[in-house]
């Protein structure tokens, strides 16, 4: 019920900006329920610290391509909530199934 593979963006996300280096304390939080016909997937991850490097402008492009896929498959039918914060970047996706 589901578009393959329209949720692995954010989970891939978390590891490739949350804890692909060494980082102790890095951690990501994962989870998808389902009830009364909605899908709630939520994903959170630390963010890995930039010593001595300011990131001025993030591509965005997979985000951007996974809204397109989410406008095409789910119209008027979905929410996504992306928060980039200083110590975390987290995202709520509401699929109306």
């Amino acid at each position: 019920m589901i578009t393959p593979l329209v949720l692995i963006t954010f989970l891939e996300n978390a590891f490739k900006h949350g804890v692909s280096s060494n980082a102790q304390n890095a951690w990501i939080y994962a989870s998808i329920e389902v009830a009364e016909g909605v899908c709630t997937y939520k994903v959170k991850n630390s963010k890995i610290p930039q010593a001595g490097k300011t990131i001025t402008e993030k591509s965005g492009i997979g985000l951007q391509n996974v809204k397109r896929r989410l406008d095409l498959s789910y119209p008027d039918n979905y929410q996504l909530q992306v928060q980039d914060l200083d110590d975390c970047y987290d995202v709520e996706l509401k699929l109306n199934l």
